[in-house]
């Protein structure tokens, strides 16, 4: 279980404004369907857990949104910024490992 279902039912809790985006405006190509009740979708499950961050920490006012709730996989959420001094690129944003497991969160 990912979140307690008594938090969809709260509109202004970050946990129903993420399950409201993932079910009805999350455009991903091959998006899939909700997962039925003690299924397991990692796919989801990520998606929604970084919907719910986005949302917690105020998202929707950002400046730099780092292509998050875009339709792009969560590996893509992040921003590439090169630092010219030490000539190596970062990620703002979401990191993942070579499994595509996000594992970081820089921003």
């Amino acid at each position: 279980r990912v979140s307690d279902a008594a938090l969809f039912e709260d509109d202004a809790s970050p946990q129903s404004h993420a399950f409201e985006w993932i079910v009805d405006r999350d455009d991903r190509p091959g998006r899939r369907e909700v997962p039925a009740a003690g299924a397991s979708d990692h796919w989801f499950v990520q998606r929604y857990a970084l919907a719910v961050l986005y949302y917690s920490l105020g998202g929707v006012d950002w400046k730099d949104k780092y292509r998050f709730l875009s339709w792009l996989d969560v590996c893509l959420w992040n921003v590439p910024m090169y630092d010219a001094v030490t000539e190596q690129t970062s990620f703002y944003g979401v990191t993942c490992d070579d499994e595509d497991r996000p594992t970081s969160i820089y921003m």
